[in-house]
């Protein structure tokens, strides 16, 4: 087999069932320019037990490592397996679209080394939202166009706004975007891995945004995200993820790992998104992207966002090191309660606006058939 086009690369951990589900949906398509590599760092080898006694697909690369890896380190090293000209990463209990491989080989054509899908289709598997125990997929609104956007701006504009919702800035990405492998080397040798920090995503995001030379984002999906009952995705669905620092699932078997102290200690999307920015920025060299952080404009809103642990929160935003010792000036609770109510009124807003109309479909039982409700 000559050097694949596209790699669609999964890491997968003890999912053995969603991750048969997306091996077999994206290997069910004719195309044959693409590789579909899976790093199982499951406790036991039934995946690969399944795989040798039920799939011979050329197309199809599988590695199984036995020793328990950190979740970024299984991330990381899953990208090593991609040999295609571009690479896209998604989860075990997710899909990709038939569109993907038109897509990918007009992105070839035009020169571009990173698109970013603008939107995406979600998909909860059965058991995941008690509104829909059957399983449910979401569609939002597809408008079949592609935008430039100024990629230097969007990435100055995402550490002056605090750090907060990524996503909403089109920046290049690995997770569901797709990448020139090129670009994810020149990022591997910069910094010694693909990724750093604690969340593969953000990082991803901040390390391509600064290697990147012909970005653009489409506004229509080439993948559907899937959250089953043991994702993280789930997790965030149900309000498992925030708490105790010492609590956060990312430290596991992580080792030594220097919390960048501008962020306050405790566990939220939030705080794990931007100390992970910020220490990507920090090991790329980029003082002037840290130097841009809005502080209070990030903490505001994760205290908004993590209510519910409202005081916890509150004190370690407040303390400035370890020892409890307190430097907080007048200006900064004035900045911080600023912050604070223009979120509150932002929300307020956002609820009087009219909602991009969603088409919400009951009833969908696996990936595969949600498939089949998605129309490009």
């Amino acid at each position: 087999m000559k050097e694949p086009l596209l790699s669609i690369v999964i890491p997968t951990r003890n999912r053995q069932k969603y991750c048969i589900a997306a091996i077999k949906d994206i290997l069910s398509y004719n195309d044959t320019s693409f590789e579909l590599c899976i790093q199982d760092n499951s406790d036991d080898d039934s995946l690969a037990d399944y795989i040798k006694h039920n799939i011979r697909d050329k197309r199809l690369k599988y590695k199984y490592i036995s020793k328990q890896l950190a979740s970024i380190f299984n991330i990381n090293d899953s990208l090593f397996l991609a040999t295609g000209k571009y690479v896209i990463l998604i989860g075990d209990d997710d899909t990709i679209l038939s569109n993907i491989f038109d897509v990918v080989k007009w992105a070839d054509s035009n020169g571009y080394d990173s698109i970013c899908p603008k939107v995406l289709v979600d998909y909860y598997w059965p058991g995941v939202l008690p509104m829909y125990k059957d399983g449910v997929l979401m569609i939002p609104p597809i408008l079949k166009k592609e935008i430039q956007i100024d990629l230097q701006k969007n990435l100055y504009n995402l550490f002056k706004r605090g750090l907060i919702n990524y996503m909403q800035y089109d920046l290049p990405k690995i997770y569901h975007g797709l990448i020139l492998r090129e670009r994810l080397l020149e990022i591997e040798n910069k910094i010694g891995s693909f990724f750093c920090g604690l969340s593969p995503d953000i990082s991803g995001c901040i390390s391509l945004s600064t290697v990147v030379r012909k970005h653009i984002v489409i506004d229509y999906p080439i993948t559907i995200a899937g959250a089953c009952r043991v994702s993280s995705s789930s997790q965030s669905v149900n309000d498992e993820h925030r708490g105790d620092l010492q609590n956060a699932p990312h430290f596991y078997l992580r080792g030594n790992y220097e919390w960048n102290p501008l962020v306050p200690t405790y566990y939220s999307v939030e705080t794990i998104w931007a100390d992970t920015a910020l220490n990507t920025a920090l090991l790329l060299g980029r003082k002037d992207l840290i130097s841009l952080f809005n502080f209070h404009r990030f903490a505001a809103y994760a205290l908004l966002k993590n209510r519910m642990i409202f005081r916890y929160a509150l004190k370690h935003t407040l303390k400035r090191n370890l020892e409890n010792f307190y430097e907080c000036s007048v200006l900064d609770i004035i900045k911080l309660i600023y912050y604070l109510i223009y979120f509150i009124v932002r929300v307020g807003v956002k609820k009087i606006m009219p909602y991009k109309k969603i088409v919400v479909i009951n009833g969908i039982s696996s990936i595969s058939e949600a498939v089949k409700y998605v129309k490009i």
